[in-house]
């Protein structure tokens, strides 16, 4: 776990309750410190580990300035070096002491070592010639992926960049653009799969996710990814497009759970009083249903994002199910060992008297962790004050009264076993030097890698 504060001293107001798709933060430098907590340690307190510095808080907010090194007695994290420059250390458990990691010092630092994988890899920007995807070699050593280079050199543009390893730790995709690229570690050679630029009707590969890479999945397979381009979930292989996964306009995917049997995304819904449904061939501009005979529509402000579902499918896309429905749901996101979703369910009013403002109805933003086997929805406890519940979810048709939330709105985070560490607010994202939000990926850094334990997925 971790904590960030200026780096110049000044204290913050508490940020209150944050927005379903992320907070903005803006770019001041920050000191951050690292903790450890072991429950099995006596005493059971965390543990400090090191303090860093860098450039922007959203390295902290959304969990990028700390990853577990593949070994998982080591931890990966970023450090600013000088005015406008950051570096890659590594922090042994073991001998508590960190060293610097052979790379070059860039502007902005992404590190994107996944839990589990076998390779690490640190996406650089702003480092002239040298900026773009580095991978660690089996035989140690670094080297940099081909066509790689980000558009620009801020953070957002990383975030948006990071890769995602396949399953057997042997390819690599990432997003350049509107393309989506695939690079073969074995032979460090970068294939194009797809250029959504190339198709007139879309504009890019992802909306409504503001994370691309989010929404870019691995099938189990390893020979096909999955993805959504304009409002389509569909699958990508080296020839292209190979079709689509499901006829529901999706927002975000989260992929495959860690077996292979289950898929889960998001899909759109209408909102309450539509004339019609939208419809599910057009882009995003046309989800926004229609009001039909409501005359005080000049005055309310639809808000489009505010009803959406969790659905699973089987692997292949068949047989897909409603788990939950009437909230807006964000940042799926499936446990590495087992079998159980994670998702921010908040409760946003679908109308509102301005255009993204917050009169009337506070949204609600409680974490959630969904069974698909089971149909089991447990909400997440945040405090000491409240306690765990599981409801049995609306498993029906999309537009069915969701389950209750109860009287409270519980702030995201999830009790683990084993040990944890990680800079994440777990509700942010940084874009630019002015900074734009996310919400952090849930359990990003959380865990070391393949400690096999039962855990939450995320928070």
């Amino acid at each position: 776990m971790g904590s960030g504060r200026p780096a110049d001293g000044t204290r913050t107001a508490p940020p209150g309750e944050g927005p379903a798709d992320g907070r903005r933060y803006a770019a001041v430098p920050v000191r951050y410190t690292c903790w450890l907590y072991d429950p099995s340690a006596a005493g059971g307190a965390p543990e400090r580990l090191f303090e860093a510095a860098c450039g922007h808080p959203g390295y902290v907010a959304a969990g990028l300035a700390v990853a577990w090194h593949p070994d998982g007695r080591r931890l990966d994290f970023v450090d600013r070096s000088g005015p406008g420059r950051h570096q890659v250390r590594t922090f042994d458990l073991t001998a508590r002491r960190s060293e610097p990691v052979p790379l070059p010092s860039a502007e902005h630092v992404c590190l994107g070592s996944a839990t589990g994988q076998r390779h690490r890899s640190v996406l650089l920007g702003g480092a002239a010639g040298q900026s773009g995807l580095w991978v660690e070699g089996e035989a140690g050593g670094w080297w940099r992926v081909p066509d790689s280079e980000p558009e620009a050199a801020h953070l957002e543009e990383l975030r948006r960049r990071l890769p995602r390893w396949s399953r057997d730790g042997r390819k690599l995709a990432f997003v350049a653009g509107t393309a989506l690229r695939v690079c073969d570690t074995a032979t460090r050679r970068t294939d194009q799969w797809l250029d959504a630029g190339d198709s007139p009707a879309s504009a890019g590969l992802w909306w409504g996710d503001p994370h691309p890479s989010a929404s870019l999945h691995w099938h189990p397979d390893g020979s096909r990814i999955g993805l959504v381009r304009g409002s389509r979930l569909g699958l990508v292989g080296p020839a292209g497009w190979l079709g689509e996964l499901t006829d529901s306009p999706v927002v975000s995917f989260a992929g495959w759970d860690a077996g292979g049997r289950w898929a889960a995304y998001v899909t759109a819904e209408p909102l309450p009083y539509a004339a019609d449904p939208p419809d599910s061939q057009a882009g995003p501009s046309d989800l926004l249903p229609a009001i039909a005979g409501a005359p005080w529509a000049t005055l309310f402000v639809p808000n489009p994002a505010a009803r959406s579902a969790v659905r699973f499918a089987d692997a292949d896309g068949k047989n897909p199910r409603v788990a939950v429905s009437g909230l807006r749901a964000t940042f799926p996101h499936w446990s590495p060992t087992e079998p159980r979703l994670s998702v921010w369910l908040t409760v946003e009013p679908p109308y509102r008297l301005a255009a993204g403002g917050r009169f009337g109805m506070p949204p609600g933003d409680p974490a959630a962790v969904l069974d698909p086997d089971t149909g089991a929805l447990d909400w997440l406890p945040v405090s000491g004050t409240e306690t765990p519940r599981s409801d049995t979810p609306n498993c029906g048709p999309a537009g069915s009264p969701p389950p209750s939330t109860g009287s409270t709105r519980p702030r995201p985070g999830c009790p683990r076993a084993g040990r944890r560490t990680g800079c994440s607010s777990g509700r942010s994202r940084c874009r630019g030097r002015a900074g734009t939000p996310r919400r952090g990926t849930p359990g990003r850094g959380s865990s070391p890698p393949g400690s096999g334990r039962r855990t939450a997925p995320g928070t």
